[in-house]
């Protein structure tokens, strides 16, 4: 335990960095997803003054991932808590294979942190109802009243994506002392042989 004692200042440096280089958005109230992306479409764009949101997006580019990425991972949940492997996408079309495309990263080891956050959906319930001071207020609300509760509820729901970039440090620190007590990385070198050619 003790040889491993010089690396805990630099994990922990490597902590604090992001913290701190993101501090509006992991201590903040700020969010790394494009929100504002969601308003050019509707029902959203109906919303888009209530959530002050820019008549153009920061960067278009970033539609996927509110648009994609984000309804797969939840269908993915959704899919895992029934018992089901996603195999099939049915609100596509007339139904469209999920699993084989691979693009929505099912199987990829790191979207194991997806699947055990809260669903967004779960998030966003409860960040409405306390947004609205209770059950009963928020079942009272009508007009510009709801949609101001909304659109708060909405920013607090993705800001808890934040915490990803910490956990994946957290993560790939754990992986980095464990190769280094295995005595890291250690160069190869190939022969000619080996890599397919003939030495001349």
């Amino acid at each position: 335990m003790r040889r491993h004692l010089p690396d805990f200042p630099i994990i922990a440096l490597l902590f604090a960095l992001p913290l701190l280089m993101f501090w509006q958005q992991t201590l903040g109230g700020r969010t790394l997803l494009p929100t504002e992306n969601l308003f050019q479409y509707e029902p959203y764009a109906s919303y888009r003054e209530v959530a002050r949101a820019p008549d153009t997006p920061h960067n278009a580019l970033l539609d996927d991932l509110v648009l994609e990425n984000l309804q797969w991972k939840s269908f993915i949940r959704e899919s895992f808590a029934q018992g089901e492997i996603p195999l099939w996408n049915p609100h596509q079309f007339a139904g469209i294979p999920f699993l084989a495309s691979g693009q929505q990263s099912t199987l990829y080891p790191f979207s194991v942190i997806y699947y055990v956050l809260p669903l967004m959906g779960q998030i966003f319930d409860s960040a409405k109802i306390q947004a609205a001071g209770g059950e009963e207020s928020f079942k009272g609300l009508t007009g510009d009243g709801l949609n101001q509760v909304l659109a708060v509820a909405a920013q607090t729901s993705f800001r808890y994506v934040a915490i990803l970039p910490a956990i994946l440090l957290v993560v790939f620190g754990a992986i980095w002392i464990y190769d280094k007590s295995k005595g890291g990385y250690k160069p190869v070198k190939l022969s000619a042989t080996a890599v397919g050619s003939e030495p001349r």
